[in-house]
């Protein structure tokens, strides 16, 4: 970290935010082009930021804190829209092959989502041109310099890492106790966020820029990523079914047009039952892992 064998927890963050700000700034042209990922990566590292923003809250200005969150998370929630659709799109799209759906379903289906995609897309790149992103490109440009740290930064930064990743492992555990996503789908996307900070957390503290924390932090990390896909992997797949059902509602004539659309609704519905399959080995392995931190 450039900070000498016993850094500041100030430090540590100041390293952290500067490196995330720093592929904020490289990955914004490719997103706003819409290259392959490049949506992901910048959505990944915008959550990296608040994550480390809101774990380390108490090192922090709360105010400046709050405006700089504020931002992100509306740069976040553009991104994310197009995110989402780029997914549901693809995901359709494979269905859409596997059932063998005739071409005018593949159009409405699938063709409606990459329509739906592009227009959010041209949403965001209008935005990234707006006075509020300037304003946030701004701030962020402030906080890579210098960030509004208070009194409790001076803290040691191995003291607070590892609180950070007790309390986020705490979180992860309670929400993923008893875990039934296939009855309790809202449940279970709290728990997926929950391994998100948790993985977000133990990776920036466990690799460089960083690299405060060790080896059973990273392996603690990889569990939650773990956790965290099977959850997305099931969530993304019931919401496509009910995409596709959606859709098969609105489709008019007979049961005949609306088979191939129950069929995709199907097929979803079984590659979120798959998923769950791996449901019980991923919250063992993060309980296995958080039990070598303590």
């Amino acid at each position: 970290m450039g900070s000498g064998q016993h850094p500041s927890a100030g430090a540590m963050l100041t390293t952290l935010v500067r490196e995330l700000v720093r592929q904020l700034q490289s990955g914004l042209p490719a997103a706003r082009a819409d290259r392959d990922d490049a949506v992901h990566h910048l959505r990944t590292v915008v959550r990296r930021l608040r994550t480390a923003l809101s774990v380390h809250r108490s090192l922090l200005d709360p105010q400046a804190r709050t405006r700089l969150r504020e931002g992100l998370a509306e740069l976040g929630a553009r991104l994310g829209e197009v995110r989402d659709l780029e997914v549901r799109a693809h995901q359709a799209a494979d269905l859409v092959t596997e059932v063998e759906a005739p071409g005018d379903v593949r159009r409405r289906l699938v063709g409606d989502l990459e329509i739906a995609h592009a227009d959010a897309h041209a949403r965001l790149v209008r935005w990234c041109a707006s006075d509020d992103a300037a304003q946030l490109w701004a701030e962020l440009r402030r906080w890579a310099e210098e960030p509004p740290l208070i009194a409790a930064a001076g803290k040691p930064a191995r003291t607070v890492a590892r609180r950070a990743v007790r309390k986020e492992t705490d979180r992860l555990l309670r929400r993923s106790a008893d875990l039934d996503p296939a009855a309790d789908l809202e449940g279970a996307h709290v728990a997926r966020k929950a391994a998100r900070r948790l993985r977000h957390t133990a990776e920036a503290l466990s690799r460089p820029p960083v690299r405060i924390l060790g080896k059973r932090v990273r392996r603690l990390g990889k569990a939650a990523s773990g956790l965290q896909s099977v959850l997305g992997t099931h969530r993304d797949a019931v919401l496509l079914a009910a995409h596709a059902r959606d859709v098969a509602g609105s489709v008019r004539g007979g049961d005949g047009s609306r088979a191939p659309y129950d069929g995709i609704a199907a097929a979803a519905e079984r590659t979120a039952d798959r998923a769950l399959e791996g449901l019980a080995d991923a919250v063992a392995r993060v309980r296995k892992a958080a039990h070598a931190i303590r």
